[in-house]
């Protein structure tokens, strides 16, 4: 790699490579998957020159890199066909040029190897990247289990310790393997989750309230509560409904911090969720889980329209909401509706 040493971002390295290697065709410079293995690497510490960090979204490419490294390092798998098969577990995941960056990276002596005595130094992993091999070691471990690993990951998933493959991507892969568990697969992942979001809802209500209050006055936070309290249930049940990246912990920990009751919370998170797998595990069976991760995928690279949409919907949820609650019937009427007074000469 001719970037190799310079002072560069890992995104701006992987730009700069791709420009070079596939100058005419932007397609193959815009891939999504070689750059999410690329970049997982980097955030794991196993590129060399490149500090360990945060670097891009998670995603379900993000786990396969490093699993691929450790694989070679250990020399069983040496090939791209064999390697995929060991990290994608042999599920029908279509190759996308994951393991050719891992190889073309491991050839070309820019994987940082095990360290031996006198020859490579010990390399300090950053914390985001110990949370990433931590949580890809419970992925490991939990994932063959069936309906209690779907149960378990859902469970941790949701607690404020992120998987690096998205819970959909989970449910495709054992859709596919037995699709005609969906709907137990979705259930037992929809409870779990609903019984995770749990976390960030109490910590909200322990001290959310507090740091609120350290950000804005005491009049405002109680306008912000009256207005979640009066459609509280769709605030969490519309987010949980939505696929990753939307930030669903952050609702959660809102409806904490407005004393949402637990009750509540938890239905309208677990059937937001049970939507949620529903709808991609119908689409992994009708339609083959190459186009639900293609269409998964579809949402990560064009995240700007996708968030676009989402904010368009929610708009037009909030002007029913008004229209519902100023209700002329009830003799109410939208502020903009309300006839001028009338100014007696």
């Amino acid at each position: 790699m001719e970037t190799y040493g310079k002072a560069l971002s890992p995104l701006d390295r992987w730009n700069e490579a791709v420009k070079k290697l596939y100058p005419t065709s932007l397609t193959a410079q815009r891939k999504n998957a070689p750059r999410s293995a690329f970049l997982s690497l980097c955030e794991a510490g196993l590129v060399k020159g490149i500090n360990p960090g945060q670097y891009a979204p998670s995603n379900k490419n993000k786990a396969y890199a490093p699993r691929a490294v450790s694989l070679l390092a250990a020399g069983t798998h040496k090939t791209v066909n064999t390697l995929w098969a060991e990290v994608t577990d042999g599920e029908a995941i279509p190759h996308n040029s994951q393991m050719d960056v891992v190889l073309a990276l491991w050839k070309n002596d820019l994987i940082v190897r095990r360290a031996r005595p006198g020859k490579y130094r010990t390399v300090k992993l950053h914390p985001i990247a110990l949370l990433h091999k931590f949580s890809a070691g419970i992925l490991l471990v939990l994932k063959p289990l069936g309906v209690w690993g779907v149960g378990s990951l859902a469970l941790i998933d949701s607690a404020l310790v992120p998987i690096p493959v998205s819970m959909d991507g989970i449910i495709i892969g054992y859709v596919a393997s037995n699709p005609h568990k969906f709907l137990l697969y979705s259930f037992v992942a929809a409870l779990a989750a609903a019984v995770g979001s749990l976390v960030p809802f109490y910590i909200g209500r322990a001290g959310g309230e507090f740091v609120l209050l350290k950000r804005i006055n005491r009049e405002r936070y109680e306008t912000m509560r009256d207005r979640f309290e009066r459609q509280e249930f769709l605030a969490i049940l519309i987010p949980s409904m939505l696929p990753p990246p939307t930030p669903l912990k952050l609702f959660q920990f809102g409806a904490g911090v407005f004393e949402m009751k637990p009750l509540p919370f938890v239905l309208a998170t677990f059937c937001g969720k049970l939507v949620q797998f529903t709808i991609c595990s119908l689409a992994t069976i009708w339609f083959g889980p190459t186009i639900a991760h293609t269409a998964l995928s579809a949402v990560h690279n064009h995240l700007n329209i996708v968030l676009s949409i989402a904010g368009f919907g929610l708009l037009l949820l909030a002007l029913y909401i008004a229209r519902r609650i100023f209700d002329r019937r009830k003799g109410l009427a939208l502020p903009v509706e309300q006839e001028p007074p009338t100014i007696n000469s």
